[in-house]
């Protein structure tokens, strides 16, 4: 539990700075390196954070290992550990988190834009585990 934990915190902090540094006016964030490149790595790290929990809850729930990382957020989904529409969401984040890995050909400052204005869904993600650790916490099953 204290992997999970751990990573929620450090999900919280960078949700933190990219909303601190994101700006709703797309012409700045497209031609500002400072903060566009900033923002790309803190979602970088939000995603990677969001892998481990995953990750780690599979593990603790004995359910069947992801062979990707978009399998993660649909096993958890498909176990009501988060709703489908979230699970849904992230999947498709799991694409961007490996454009911004491997500087894909399609990697555009658009989708980081796309995201960073989106980031209410990381912020869903992180309730709906806060949300499961307290569920495991009353029963006391971990």
């Amino acid at each position: 539990m204290k992997k999970i934990i751990d990573n929620l915190e450090i999900a919280k902090k960078y949700i933190k700075k990219v909303k601190r540094l994101h700006t709703s006016n797309k012409e700045v964030f497209l031609n500002n390196d400072a903060i566009n490149l900033s923002i790309s790595m803190g979602l970088f790290t939000i995603l990677n954070s969001f892998i481990e929990i995953g990750e780690e809850i599979i593990v603790m729930e004995d359910l069947p290992i992801a062979q990707t990382y978009r399998e993660i957020f649909e096993i958890l989904s498909e176990n009501k550990i988060i709703n489908n529409e979230l699970g849904g969401k992230l999947k498709k984040y799991m694409s961007y988190r490996n454009m911004i890995a491997y500087q894909y050909d399609k990697f555009n400052l658009e989708n980081i834009f796309y995201l960073a204005e989106n980031i209410n869904v990381l912020e869903k993600f992180v309730k709906e585990i806060e949300k499961y650790i307290k569920n495991k916490d009353k029963n006391h099953s971990f």
